[in-house]
């Protein structure tokens, strides 16, 4: 967003325009911390993966040493932590999907919205979120004091007399004082 875009929009007080602009870069950098966070997340658990497949290729060179019990087990263990990783990644990707359309709704306080929403009915494919926009949508209707919203400016009607006020008075003052019986001085 740019101070020019607010101001073809019609917004033409600086300070109005400052203060949109401030909240603006707040919610970028909120969004951009949130952002590292995640990609930290993901990072650390696909080095976790990376250090099981490497204690697996570890127990395969040795399992002339290692009991078939013992490959098995650690092969199940590794078959569980694999799966609750990329099932940890996905929630994370989910989560941060989920905050970024919340982000997007334009909330006043994208906690607070977050908790109104029933996240067990929003799912995440991997590339799209479901479920989301249409609570979102709802929330804004039921509980609208939750978001930012654009004020409508109300159009004004304009009633004409069909008298100019900018013209000369054409009305003849003596002629008003004689018919409403009125003497006048001169």
């Amino acid at each position: 967003m740019t101070r020019q875009f607010l101001t073809d929009l019609g917004i033409e007080d600086k300070e109005i325009i400052n203060k949109i602009m401030d909240a603006n870069g707040k919610s970028i950098e909120e969004l951009k911390e949130q952002i590292a966070s995640k990609d930290k997340e993901i990072e650390t658990l696909n080095n976790n993966i990376a250090e099981r497949n490497k204690d697996i290729e570890t127990l395969k060179k040795a399992e002339d040493k290692v009991s078939k019990e013992d490959f098995e087990k650690l092969q199940s263990k590794y078959d569980e932590l694999e799966k609750s990783s990329k099932e940890d990644i996905a929630n994370v990707k989910k989560g941060f999907m989920i905050d970024k359309e919340i982000a997007s709704s334009n909330p006043r306080n994208a906690e607070i919205v977050k908790k109104q929403i029933d996240l067990d009915k929003v799912t995440y494919d991997g590339e799209k979120i479901t479920g989301l926009s249409e609570q979102l949508e709802a929330l804004k209707k039921d509980a609208d004091y939750l978001f930012n919203v654009e004020e409508k400016k109300e159009e004004t009607k304009e009633v004409t007399t069909g008298q100019s006020h900018n013209e000369e008075d054409s009305v003849d003052d003596d002629l008003i004082n004689r018919v409403m019986g009125l003497e006048t001085e001169k």
